[in-house]
């Protein structure tokens, strides 16, 4: 396996801190966040040729995506700011 080095900001950091699961890698989170767009990217390719059912239902998906991922980032936002505090 190749290894690379990045350089990044403190607040990048911890932002890629905060979305890491347990005790999953740097690489494994962004591998992880990376597939989670490319799915949803596939998913909604072509939502123009759908049926009115269709497009009504991947609308209330994508709402209540919204709403989990707003709760998610408030979480995250939390535990950031006390990891900031922390640092302090």
């Amino acid at each position: 396996m190749v290894i690379k080095s990045l350089t990044i900001t403190e607040n990048a950091y911890s932002v890629l801190k905060s979305w890491k699961h347990g005790d999953e890698s740097f690489s494994d989170t962004i591998l992880r966040l990376g597939r989670s767009h490319a799915e949803h990217i596939k998913k909604f390719c072509g939502i123009l040729n759908r049926s009115e059912a269709e497009v009504k239902s991947c609308e209330k998906e994508i709402k209540e995506a919204r709403v989990q991922s707003n709760v998610a980032f408030k979480e995250k936002q939390k535990r950031m700011m006390k990891s900031v505090e922390n640092d302090s």
